[in-house]
Parts: C-alpha cells; sequence; structure tokens
C-alpha cells in the first residue's frame, strides 16, 4: 500500500519536471518586440526560478528535520525508526530527483 507521502513525493517531481517543460518552451518563444535577446529572460524570471525552485527544495527538509527527531527521541523504539527512515528515504528520492531535474535545465535550454 503506497502511503500519502509517496504520492505527495511524485506531485513536487511531476511539478519540476511541468516547470523545466514550461521553461524550455518559454524559452523557445520570441523575444517580444523591443527586447534584446539578452533581456528576453529578464531579471524578475531569473529571481522568480531561483525563488521556485529554493521553495522546492526546502520541501523535502522539514520531514527529514523531523525524521531526525523522531529517531533522537527514540532510539529504542523499532517501529518509529523504520517509519522515520522510511520517510528519509522516500524525501532523500525527491531531493535527487528535483537535483536532477535541475541539472537537466542547461542541457534542455540548448537543445
Amino acid at each position: 500500500m503506497l502511503s500519502l507521502g509517496v504520492f505527495i513525493d511524485d506531485a513536487i517531481a511531476a511539478s519540476v519536471s511541468a516547470y523545466a517543460a514550461n521553461q524550455q518552451a518559454a524559452s523557445a518563444r520570441p523575444a517580444p518586440a523591443g527586447t534584446s535577446a539578452e533581456e528576453a529572460p529578464g531579471r524578475e524570471d531569473l529571481f522568480g526560478v531561483l525563488g521556485v525552485l529554493g521553495h522546492e527544495l526546502r520541501n523535502p527538509l522539514a520531514p527529514l528535520a523531523t525524521a531526525v527527531q523522531v529517531l533522537k527521541a527514540s532510539p529504542g523504539d523499532r517501529g518509529a525508526v523504520e517509519r522515520a527512515s522510511a520517510m528519509m528515504d522516500r524525501q532523500v528520492k525527491v531531493m535527487t530527483r528535483l537535483v536532477d531535474d535541475i541539472l537537466d535545465l542547461p542541457r534542455l535550454a540548448r537543445s
């Protein structure tokens, strides 16, 4: 049985993938009249992208921090340790997918 956390993890990864595809499509559009090719993305877009990426990378950190606290608070509780370990494993996988997607963005922009 899949837990809610797995669905949330998959939804986050899908949203980052959709964002990357949207950015690729946006970079293929011509620049608006009166702007140079260098100015087309704009500084606001860059800060917006960085804000979204920062937010998406920060999301898995809260459950990881909680799991660490659970592990510290109940080292002898095998069930709590197993649940915390599973949560940490899921969140590390989410962060790995996010970083992989981020690293794919320059490759997508060049193609």
